[in-house]
């Protein structure tokens, strides 16, 4: 075997374990470092926050504001891969965090990220603000309109050591499942829907691998950070680099049901809803 293919081989699955850690704060905070420093070299936080000492300590904090503002208190569920180290200390190698449904945020200081980086919070700000606007404040209308539920696919993050090896590949569709699994269990879902599962994609180098897991592409958007304007460039795939968010896409995956009939639904009515 080439050592290109052994290093890209998965490791041991015998010795890894798929758990739900929704209900354990310690699983949510080790998984927020885990994303912070897995998500230092993406597109839009090196492009808000170009100096890499700045961006590592504002990633923490950012990603923390967005646990405590939205995913928290059973608004998001959580699955992770275990494996222990080489200490004998069980860690997560592999995690995937699901918003349930869509809901308003709450409340939570900024204060500290302003003051680490005041000019890249504002860059992220609009950013999520635009997000919102054209992406997330559809989709309860969507569920309601076509009887589904609809989960986020908000965060996949690999321990650095174990990325190349297929750990995400192999690992996103089972978590996002045993998600669902758990929302059901908790009176969250309707385990008798179809459950659609939609993820926002600003960094090209993820588009291959939610591919992989499944995922089909929906919609190629640029934004110009104006909340009026809003191009779908499926046709051409151009980006321009002088807009503020160069690419988004909104990829879908459903559990239930009738897929490609339900995909195709949810297309239609999501375009609709982004002309009215």
């Amino acid at each position: 075997m080439a050592k290109s293919d052994a290093s890209n081989r998965l490791p041991n699955v015998s010795a890894m374990q798929l758990k739900v850690c929704t209900d354990n704060e310690n699983d949510w905070v080790e998984f927020i470092e885990l994303c912070a420093i897995s998500f230092q070299e993406s597109a839009p936080f090196v492009r808000s926050h170009p100096d890499p000492v700045k961006r590592k300590a504002f990633l923490m904090k950012y990603i923390k504001h967005h646990y405590e503002t939205e995913l928290s208190n059973g608004r998001a569920g959580l699955a992770c891969v275990k494996m222990q180290n080489a200490f004998g200390r069980e860690e997560i190698i592999y995690g995937s965090c699901c918003q349930y449904g869509h809901g308003k945020r709450t409340e939570s200081d900024q204060g500290p990220m302003r003051e680490l980086d005041a000019i890249g919070w504002e860059k992220n700000e609009m950013e999520d603000e635009w997000l919102e606007l054209q992406i997330h404040s559809k989709m309860p209308y969507i569920a309601e309109f076509l009887n589904v539920n609809i989960m986020h696919g908000v965060y996949h993050a690999t321990l650095e050591e174990y990325k190349g090896k297929g750990i995400a590949k192999h690992y996103t569709v089972p978590a996002i499942t045993v998600i669902f699994a758990d929302g059901t269990r908790r009176g969250i879902l309707d385990g008798a829907k179809p459950t659609i599962i939609y993820g926002v994609i600003d960094d090209y180098r993820a588009l291959g691998l939610q591919k992989l897991a499944g995922y089909d592409e929906i919609y190629h958007f640029h934004n110009t950070h104006d909340k009026n304007y809003i191009k779908c460039i499926n046709d051409s795939k151009e980006v321009n680099q002088n807009e503020g968010f160069n690419c988004v896409f909104l990829t879908c995956r459903e559990l239930g049901g009738n897929t490609p009939d339900l995909i195709n639904k949810f297309k239609k009515v999501f375009l609709m809803k982004s002309h009215i």
